[in-house]
This record gives structure tokens, sequence and C-alpha cells, in this order.
């Protein structure tokens, strides 16, 4: 119960926010929401695949790559989201105890963002944000819609499930 573990420092914050903050329809597999209805199962290749035509195909080639990785994400209890309801809770004391790391990725997105993925894994990280600075935007060469892309594919290429924390670092 949620009395029980806001004291603990492995609180699991996804599957708190998932079930708190978007009424996710889930079941309890290893500690992490899973989708009760998923797609059949995505091979890594397709996933290869599909972001590097959503980074380097021609427009209409990257929208419908990016149309599929959303819908793959979607479909495996993947899902953008925003922190502030996670800060939101921490200030009403429902947890406690943890530091989330924001992490500024400027190039090879998808694979910086799959070793975030395969290390929060290994370490039970339940919580961090992916930033982007308007600056960043210009001499990247990263849009949003791009960046939030890879960072979707990199958690379906890992087997991350839960809230992907995007964040738009100094906009006013």
């Amino acid at each position: 119960s949620l009395a029980r573990r806001k004291n603990c420092v492995n609180f699991d914050l996804r599957y708190f926010y998932c079930n708190n903050y978007f009424g996710c329809n889930t079941k309890q597999k290893g500690g992490y929401p899973m989708p009760q209805d998923t797609i059949e199962s995505i091979g890594p290749d397709k996933i290869d695949i599909l972001i590097e035509k959503a980074v380097f195909g021609s427009d209409e080639i990257k929208n419908e790559s990016r149309k599929q990785i959303r819908l793959i994400a979607k479909s495996k209890g993947i899902y953008p989201a925003s922190i502030y309801s996670l800060y939101e809770a921490c200030g009403k004391g429902l947890y406690r105890g943890i530091t989330v790391p924001a992490i500024n990725i400027r190039g090879m997105t998808y694979q910086v963002a799959r070793a975030v993925f395969r290390a929060a894994l290994k370490n039970k990280a339940s919580a961090f944000i992916f930033e982007i600075a308007r600056s960043e935007m210009g001499y990247t060469n990263q849009r949003p819609d791009e960046y939030a892309v890879c960072l979707l594919a990199a958690a379906i290429r890992e087997g991350f499930t839960g809230p992907v924390f995007i964040l738009g670092d100094h906009f006013q």
C-alpha cells in the first residue's frame, strides 16, 4: 500500500505515477506496470529501422515512422510525461529520500537514451528526466518531436515501461 511504501527510498515512482496520475490499466510484473493488452513482440531490428527512418527519412517517411513508434510505445505502456505531477506528489509528502536526475542529450539521442534506460533498469531507478534546451535544439538540429520519439524508441528497445519524463529546459 502507499502508506507502507511512502517512506521507502526504493519507492517505485513509475508505478505510483502511472496508477495515480494516468489511471493506467496495469498489472504488476516484477514491480513495474505492464499493459494488459500488448501488441505482439516488436523485434529490436524493427525499432532500429523505424528510428533511423524517423530521424533521417523524407518528411513523409519521418512522420509515418514517428507515428508507428508512438503507437508501439503506447501499446507497451510507455508514454511521454511531465514531471510536474511527480513534484506535486513530493510536495504532498507522498515520497521522499530520492533524487530525480536531469539528462540533456545533445547528440546520438537514441543510442545515449538506450544506455540511460539500461542503467535505470539495472539500478531500479524510478524517475529521471530527459531535457533539451532551446539553444540545444538550434546547434544540435533536434526538434522536440524528434527528441521525444528517439527517447520513446530507446525505451521500447530496452524494455522500459511507464512514463518517460521529458522537459523543455530553459523555456520561459
